[in-house]
């Protein structure tokens, strides 16, 4: 309880704190982690073209989540208006 009331002190804007936490622990959870695996696990050399249009891909997704991440932080911190 003293956790929740203290979070609830420092950040009232509850929404830019969740944004800033969604962009830095669902990206990696969601686009990260399963491209890196299945290219691991895939028995094809790293230079096959499913394997570069998955990291391509992968690479791609996770820079817009991890800047959705970082406008909410600026956004958060009153840095930046985004609507």
């Amino acid at each position: 309880m003293a956790a929740t009331a203290t979070i609830a002190t420092i950040y009232p804007n509850v929404i830019s704190a969740f944004g800033l936490l969604g962009g830095f622990c669902a990206v990696p959870i969601v686009v990260v982690y399963p491209g890196y695996i299945f290219v691991k696990l895939s028995r094809k050399p790293w230079t096959h073209p499913r394997k570069l249009v998955l990291l391509i891909i992968t690479t791609i997704l996770s820079s817009i989540g991890f800047t959705a991440a970082v406008l909410s932080t600026l956004d958060l911190f009153g840095v930046v208006s985004v609507s």
